[in-house]
């Protein structure tokens, strides 16, 4: 799957593994049952993952409103 994934992409995958949505979003996908969403950046020159739960509704309408998630997270506060 490349850019952005589609509802029904979301549903049906059960394959274990990331799956990019953009703009640092994931899609994990433990098992059949179990999948989340998480963000990865870099902070001080090393990849870090953030799981996502609430944050993400922030993330989006901090999207929505013309601002970028990564202010948000070099500044230190995500969501």
């Amino acid at each position: 799957m490349a850019g952005k994934l589609k509802p029904l992409d979301i549903e049906r995958e059960t394959r274990p593994g990331k799956y990019p949505d953009g703009d640092g979003l994931y899609l994990v996908v433990a098992s059949a049952t179990s999948k989340n969403w998480s963000y990865r950046y870099w902070k001080d020159g090393r990849q870090r993952w953030l799981g996502l739960a609430l944050q993400l509704l922030f993330l989006r309408a901090s999207e929505s409103m013309g601002n970028h998630d990564s202010n948000v997270v070099g500044a230190g506060r995500v969501g």
